[in-house]
Protein backbone atom coordinates (compact mmCIF):
# COMPACT_ATOMS: atom_id res chain seq x y z
CA UNK A 1 0.00 0.00 0.00
CA UNK A 2 1.31 3.43 -0.58
CA UNK A 3 3.25 2.87 -3.96
CA UNK A 4 1.44 3.48 -6.91
CA UNK A 5 2.21 2.52 -10.19
CA UNK A 6 4.38 4.42 -12.24
CA UNK A 7 2.94 4.68 -15.60
CA UNK A 8 4.89 6.28 -18.94
CA UNK A 9 4.45 10.06 -18.80
CA UNK A 10 4.27 12.36 -21.67
CA UNK A 11 7.89 12.32 -22.62
CA UNK A 12 7.05 8.68 -23.11
CA UNK A 13 9.65 8.15 -20.04
CA UNK A 14 10.52 7.02 -16.48
CA UNK A 15 13.36 8.16 -14.57
CA UNK A 16 16.31 7.09 -15.66
CA UNK A 17 14.87 4.70 -18.18
CA UNK A 18 15.05 4.94 -21.64
CA UNK A 19 12.37 6.21 -24.11
CA UNK A 20 9.82 3.06 -25.20
CA UNK A 21 9.66 4.75 -28.77
CA UNK A 22 13.49 3.62 -29.18
CA UNK A 23 13.56 0.47 -28.23
CA UNK A 24 13.49 0.92 -24.69
CA UNK A 25 13.41 -1.35 -21.21
CA UNK A 26 9.81 -3.16 -20.07
CA UNK A 27 6.53 -0.38 -20.31
CA UNK A 28 5.32 -1.83 -16.72
CA UNK A 29 8.13 -1.49 -13.57
CA UNK A 30 8.51 -4.76 -11.84
CA UNK A 31 8.01 -4.07 -8.01
CA UNK A 32 4.13 -3.08 -9.31
CA UNK A 33 3.55 -6.80 -9.20
CA UNK A 34 5.22 -7.85 -6.11
CA UNK A 35 3.51 -4.62 -3.98
CA UNK A 36 -0.17 -4.79 -6.06
CA UNK A 37 -2.89 -7.53 -5.63
CA UNK A 38 -4.38 -6.18 -8.95
CA UNK A 39 -4.15 -7.85 -12.15
CA UNK A 40 -2.16 -4.88 -13.62
CA UNK A 41 -4.67 -5.63 -16.92
CA UNK A 42 -5.58 -2.21 -16.81
CA UNK A 43 -2.16 -0.73 -16.88
CA UNK A 44 -1.14 -2.95 -19.87
CA UNK A 45 -4.49 -1.60 -21.80
CA UNK A 46 -3.39 1.83 -21.08
CA UNK A 47 -0.04 1.18 -22.10
CA UNK A 48 -1.29 0.00 -25.75
CA UNK A 49 -4.03 2.84 -26.14
CA UNK A 50 -1.17 4.87 -25.24
CA UNK A 51 1.20 3.53 -27.96
CA UNK A 52 -1.50 3.34 -30.51
CA UNK A 53 -2.72 7.23 -29.61
CA UNK A 54 1.54 8.23 -30.41
CA UNK A 55 1.16 6.44 -33.53
CA UNK A 56 -1.93 8.11 -34.51
CA UNK A 57 -4.08 5.16 -34.97
CA UNK A 58 -7.46 6.10 -33.10
CA UNK A 59 -9.42 2.92 -33.57
CA UNK A 60 -7.36 0.72 -31.71
CA UNK A 61 -6.39 3.91 -29.30
CA UNK A 62 -10.04 3.96 -28.36
CA UNK A 63 -10.54 -0.21 -28.15
CA UNK A 64 -8.22 -0.36 -25.82
CA UNK A 65 -8.75 2.65 -24.02
CA UNK A 66 -12.56 1.47 -23.30
CA UNK A 67 -10.89 -2.20 -22.20
CA UNK A 68 -8.75 -0.18 -19.73
CA UNK A 69 -12.00 1.68 -18.21
CA UNK A 70 -14.09 -1.30 -18.18
CA UNK A 71 -11.54 -3.09 -15.95
CA UNK A 72 -11.22 0.00 -13.91
CA UNK A 73 -14.99 0.49 -13.30
CA UNK A 74 -15.95 -3.38 -13.00
CA UNK A 75 -13.08 -4.06 -10.34
CA UNK A 76 -13.73 -0.74 -8.37
CA UNK A 77 -10.13 0.53 -8.87
CA UNK A 78 -10.26 4.91 -8.51
CA UNK A 79 -7.13 6.81 -7.82
CA UNK A 80 -4.72 6.92 -10.31
CA UNK A 81 -5.82 4.19 -12.78
CA UNK A 82 -9.41 5.25 -13.25
CA UNK A 83 -8.40 9.07 -14.13
CA UNK A 84 -5.49 7.21 -16.29
CA UNK A 85 -8.75 5.28 -17.72
CA UNK A 86 -10.31 8.38 -18.68
CA UNK A 87 -7.37 10.40 -19.80
CA UNK A 88 -6.71 7.33 -22.29
CA UNK A 89 -10.46 7.54 -23.84
CA UNK A 90 -10.17 11.41 -23.65
CA UNK A 91 -6.88 11.33 -25.81
CA UNK A 92 -8.33 8.33 -28.35
CA UNK A 93 -10.92 10.60 -28.77
CA UNK A 94 -8.51 13.65 -29.65
CA UNK A 95 -6.91 11.16 -32.46
CA UNK A 96 -10.45 10.19 -33.59
CA UNK A 97 -11.19 13.84 -34.04
CA UNK A 98 -14.23 13.69 -31.79
CA UNK A 99 -14.25 16.67 -29.84
CA UNK A 100 -17.54 16.23 -27.73
CA UNK A 101 -15.65 12.48 -26.38
CA UNK A 102 -12.54 14.62 -26.07
CA UNK A 103 -14.46 17.23 -23.76
CA UNK A 104 -16.35 15.03 -21.80
CA UNK A 105 -13.27 12.03 -20.84
CA UNK A 106 -11.19 15.24 -19.98
CA UNK A 107 -13.57 16.48 -18.12
CA UNK A 108 -14.03 13.32 -16.10
CA UNK A 109 -10.17 12.68 -15.93
CA UNK A 110 -9.63 16.12 -14.22
CA UNK A 111 -12.78 15.18 -11.53
CA UNK A 112 -11.18 11.67 -10.98
CA UNK A 113 -7.34 13.46 -10.75
CA UNK A 114 -8.95 14.77 -6.90
CA UNK A 115 -9.06 11.45 -5.94
CA UNK A 116 -5.49 10.49 -6.88
CA UNK A 117 -4.15 10.24 -3.00
CA UNK A 118 -0.45 9.88 -3.95
CA UNK A 119 1.37 13.41 -4.58
CA UNK A 120 3.59 12.21 -7.08
CA UNK A 121 0.82 10.52 -8.55
CA UNK A 122 -1.21 13.64 -8.98
CA UNK A 123 1.77 15.51 -10.19
CA UNK A 124 2.60 12.68 -12.74
CA UNK A 125 -0.90 12.35 -13.50
CA UNK A 126 -1.68 16.59 -14.34
CA UNK A 127 1.45 16.30 -16.74
CA UNK A 128 0.15 13.78 -19.02
CA UNK A 129 -3.47 14.88 -18.65
CA UNK A 130 -1.94 18.53 -20.25
CA UNK A 131 -0.54 16.97 -23.03
CA UNK A 132 -4.33 16.88 -24.64
CA UNK A 133 -5.23 19.53 -26.90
Amino acid sequence: PGLSPRWISASGRWSGEKDFRSGGRNLIRPEYYSNHLRSGFEIRKWQISRVYAVLGRAEPALFHARRCLEICEANGFGDFDLAYAYEAMARAYAIAGNSAGLAEFKTLAQEASQHIQEADDMKLFLIDLSTLP
